[in-house]
């Protein structure tokens, strides 16, 4: 299953939760329809006669229906609306922190190190990353509706107790999660699972008023008191079986995505050893992976363990076996933890460095001419969402090329600004003097004295290192307030601009800024999918196969071949004639890019693979075209992980 199929699959997952919602919210409200009307006819039966009240009773059930779901739908709406900040809601719900990208914290480096390592490898934006500081069990958890606001949380524990190895299994294993779509149906489930909640929470809640209640020994309220303090149970058991079918539900999900994701990290570390040396510690320990904050429980869905006790029902756990997943990644393992538990009571600590065996080899080595370099753009559907170990080795040889001052600067917001600012100075006298004014009039001084060093430390970096480095500074620049991002937005593509012309670098790093931050300051919304065919957006097909056949060739004939490789691999007729160079602007490439991402997946699959058509005519694929189709991927919600260069280029 790929990529796309596991989109797919998290909307049919979707489109089964609000059926079985809307089927849990009919029955609770036939359910306190029918304890209410008892409640009534249990008060009043000794005004009745021989015959019964009617079991219709319109009124009857316009009010209790309407009270459902005021509560029902009202706790569900507020829970969603309140998680709709992303995964840094759900991190500060469960007692996280942020992790200060200047942190001198050993541990909080690390974990930073592995997080970026394994974001630059698979293709999405830097999640925000966050220790919950006061838990000591070992765990884990991604959150978020998408790739743009997620975020990474690992316990103090866990950095206290595994080694580099283990964490980044679990670190992969959460970035499985992330990619695979599951966040946003956590999320949804949450949300799902509090409005259910919320109606056994008020029957709890009626009956202790009315168990406070004192009435005098001949009081004719006694009945009434009763009868509430009945239909309260009634209400509050109605709840809890929802509640309990809900979590069936977030059991049978939760369960075979785990498994899903632990495969996955082995697939993205190549080393089974990590994830499940992790598992083993969480199984060996007394607390094991125990999360204490208050909303724990239901977001247990969320973690890599589960946070709390385990329960007597088995088939409500929403983690398999700790001992049938360590089996599936070691097998070998007969069950026997005492050699981790002597370990951990022996105090090995994560900072103790981890096996030769365990060891990923040497970083490869990054060419001196990266820029020109052929790099492997085949099979490019199949690479989306899928980052390899090979992948994550060259993201850690990118980061380790990127000079110290550069990344060290992307600790800071001050920092970051100055460097994405740096990498667009022209080298054309006239046009970086008009770049230059721009800034000084538009930009923070501190910034504005800064430029300079970062421009000479730019310019020395490896090419393919320019991009990483943005992703790095943009996931700073979260920390910008919405008029302060504006500006620096503004002031970006004026420099851009200021030559009148995009170049590759300059397109797609203007695309990340915007795509990865313009969301998180609400500035734009996260595409929906309204076209089922790519023969309905052919315009914007013909602006796309222009820019990319151009992109490798300046010869007429050249461009048209590889114009009509695109339309040949969709199986279609040219939408329109090959746009000339020159015509091919900024904004219109990104409107059309924002009408491309609302393809559904499967349109999405076809168009990367055309796209791969166009760019692999001539036979080979530069560092710009290879940047340029990562950025048309991204734009469609689709993340590649950056591409090697070919071993025989």
């Amino acid at each position: 299953m790929n990529f796309f199929d596991y989109q797919d699959r998290a909307r049919q997952w979707t489109r089964w939760l609000v059926a079985l919602y809307a089927l849990a919210v009919v029955a609770m409200v036939l359910a306190i329809y029918g304890a209410v009307w008892l409640g009534l006819t249990q008060l009043h039966q000794d005004e009745l006669e021989a015959a019964a009240p009617p079991l219709w009773q319109p009124l009857l059930f316009c009010f209790t229906t309407l009270a459902t779901l005021a509560i029902l739908l009202g706790g569900t709406l507020y829970k969603v609306l309140a998680l709709q900040g992303g995964g840094a809601v759900v991190a500060r719900l469960l007692g996280g922190t942020p992790v200060d990208p200047a942190t001198a914290d050993a541990g909080e480096q690390r974990l930073r190190n592995v997080v970026e390592e394994m974001a630059i490898a698979s293709g999405t934006p830097v999640p925000q990353i966050f220790v919950l500081a006061d838990e000591d069990g070992i765990n884990a958890f991604a959150a978020g509706l998408c790739a743009q606001d997620a975020a990474v949380a690992v316990t103090r524990g866990a950095l206290r107790t595994l080694t580099r190895d283990e964490l980044q299994g679990v670190v992969a294993h959460e970035f499985s999660h992330i990619l695979n779509a599951d966040m946003r149906l956590n999320v949804r489930l949450m949300g799902i699972l509090h409005g259910i909640l919320l109606i056994a929470l008020t029957g709890y809640a009626l009956m202790r008023v009315l168990g406070h209640v004192r009435l005098g020994r001949n009081n004719k309220g006694g009945g009434l008191v009763m009868v509430l303090f009945l239909l309260g149970l009634a209400v509050m058991v109605i709840g809890y079986i929802g509640v309990f079918f809900a979590n069936l539900i977030r059991a049978a999900i939760g369960r075979e995505r785990e498994y899903l994701a632990d495969a996955s990290a082995v697939q993205f570390t190549r080393n089974p050893q990590g994830l499940a040396g992790a598992l083993k510690k969480i199984a060996a320990r007394e607390l094991g992976g125990r999360v204490a904050a208050a909303s724990a429980v239901e977001a247990s869905h969320f973690f890599i363990a589960a946070p709390g006790v385990a329960s007597w029902l088995n088939f409500l756990d929403t983690h398999p076996p700790l001992q049938e997943r360590i089996r599936r990644l070691d097998p070998a393992f007969a069950g026997d933890l005492q050699t981790v538990r002597r370990a951990l009571v022996d105090g090995e600590s994560a900072s103790r460095p981890a096996t030769a065996a365990a060891r990923p080899p040497p970083l490869v080595a990054l060419p001196p001419a990266l820029a020109s370099s052929r790099t492997a753009v085949s099979c490019l559907a199949e690479r989306v969402g899928a980052p390899d170990f090979q992948g994550v080795v060259y993201a850690a040889a990118l980061l380790q090329a990127i000079p110290a001052e550069c990344r060290t600067a992307t600790q800071t917001v001050v920092g970051s600004m100055a460097v994405l600012y740096a990498m667009t100075l022209s080298r054309q006298p006239a046009v970086r003097q008009r770049q230059m004014a721009r800034l000084a009039a538009g930009a923070p001084a501190n910034v504005y004295a800064r430029l300079v060093f970062f421009d000479v430390a730019c310019a020395a970096m490896p090419a393919a290192c320019r991009l990483p480095l943005a992703d790095l500074a943009i996931g700073t620049l979260r920390a910008l307030d919405a008029a302060g991002y504006v500006a620096f937005r503004e002031n970006l593509h004026a420099m851009v601009l200021a030559d009148d012309e995009v170049d590759v670098f300059e397109f797609a790093l203007l695309h990340l800024v915007a795509r990865r931050l313009d969301r998180h300051f609400n500035l734009a919304q996260a595409p929906r999918a309204r076209y089922a065919d790519l023969a309905e957006v052919p315009r914007s097909l013909v602006c796309i196969f222009s820019l990319l056949a151009w992109n490798g060739t300046a010869e007429a004939g050249a461009a048209a071949a590889a114009y009509a490789a695109g339309w040949a691999a969709l199986g279609q007729d040219p939408g329109g004639a090959l746009q000339a160079s020159r015509e091919i602007r900024f904004h219109e490439l990104e409107e059309h890019l924002d009408r491309l991402a609302e393809v559904t997946s499967a349109c999405k699959e076809q168009l990367l693979m055309a796209c791969t058509a166009v760019v692999a005519t001539d036979g080979f694929t530069t560092l710009h075209e290879a940047e340029t189709l990562r950025a048309i991927a991204d734009a469609l919600d689709c993340p590649v992980p950056p591409f090697a260069p070919e071993a025989a280029a």
